[in-house]
């Protein structure tokens, strides 16, 4: 609204401009209309003030206008900490981040860099120079997880979007076996994977938070359109809204449930065609599909050991068997 009002200000003073400049003309050119000098003085002298009233009225209202909303913005910006907004968030390239940072947590809806060398090359190089690497994803096996699922388009013979999500919970639950089998391949070889935490996230995912050394990039999920077309925003973690990004990200830590808990479940699920679309697209209400995976609870020490030790007897007898 306030450029608006700006250009209705400047093509006033550009058409009063114009015709103070014809008068003028018309004045010097035409001296046969019998024009008498003094009118043609007040005449130069009255537009002339009228053309310092219209300039100075521009400039007000830019100032009044313009500069009021720059430094409203420049205020929120200290206040907010926003410090740069990327539009659209898709097709962003974090590798460049990650390449820069000693401690990164990511939580997202996919993670498809599962399936990317060059990122599972780089969080290798950040675990070897002391770093922290934390991923969290969404659990295939979350009733929340499933009723998003149903949510969004899928191709036929499912749905009528051609450019739909098909095989969505199979895709999610082969990421996670993906990034499961990637740190057990790190721990065969020797490496510290202390400092590497795989997650699953139970609830559902509204946005996505990438926490960098120094840097917080946040972006929200649409509803009922698959993937993420909005702006990506960049704030510093100590800025007030940061620092409420920051909360709402170690909520989503603390309510994830480590992979090792999960990840005997899934494969067993997936081996079964659990999360196969003709399984779970097929069926209404959604939640009583989610219903049939069961998962330990997270704070339950018994179903915590119970899991580790099912993965520990799993993890021995793949290693006895490559032997």
């Amino acid at each position: 609204m306030a450029e608006i009002r700006w250009w209705l200000s400047l093509r006033r003073f550009l058409l009063i401009s114009y015709a103070l400049g014809a008068a003028l003309l018309l004045c010097a050119y035409y001296p046969a209309h019998n024009i008498p000098p003094l009118a043609v003085v007040l005449s130069a002298l009255g537009g002339t003030l009228i053309s310092v009233g219209t300039v100075r009225g521009l400039f007000e209202a830019i100032a009044r206008e313009d500069l009021a909303s720059t430094f409203s913005i420049l205020a929120d910006q200290s206040e907010t900490g926003i410090k740069r907004v990327v539009f659209p968030a898709q097709g962003f390239d974090w590798l460049t981040e990650i390449k820069a940072t000693r401690s990164v947590t990511i939580f997202g809806l996919r993670l498809s860099f599962a399936e990317n060398q060059y990122y599972l090359a780089e969080f290798e190089r950040i675990l070897t120079q002391g770093g922290t690497v934390r991923l969290i994803m969404s659990d295939p096996r979350s009733p929340s997880m499933l009723m998003r699922y149903l949510e969004e388009p899928h191709s036929h013979p499912w749905g009528t979007d051609p450019d739909g999500w098909n095989h969505g919970l199979e895709n999610l639950s082969d990421l996670a076996s993906k990034l499961w089998a990637w740190r057990e391949f790190l721990r065969n070889e020797g490496k510290d994977v202390s400092r590497l935490s795989i997650s699953l996230f139970p609830g559902y995912p509204a946005g996505a938070y990438y926490a960098f050394d120094g840097k917080f990039y946040t972006y929200s999920y649409p509803y009922k359109i698959r993937g993420h077309s909005g702006p990506l925003y960049l704030f510093s973690p100590d800025s007030k809204v940061g620092k409420f990004y920051g909360r709402c990200l170690q909520s989503v830590v603390d309510a994830s449930i480590p992979i090792e808990f999960a990840i005997e479940e899934i494969l067993d699920i997936s081996r079964r065609g659990g999360f196969a679309d003709s399984n779970c697209l097929s069926r209404k209400p959604a939640v009583l599909v989610g219903e049939m995976f069961t998962r330990p609870r997270q704070g339950d020490p018994a179903s915590h050991r119970q899991a580790s030790l099912r993965v520990a007897r799993t993890t021995a007898g793949h290693q006895r068997a490559r032997k």
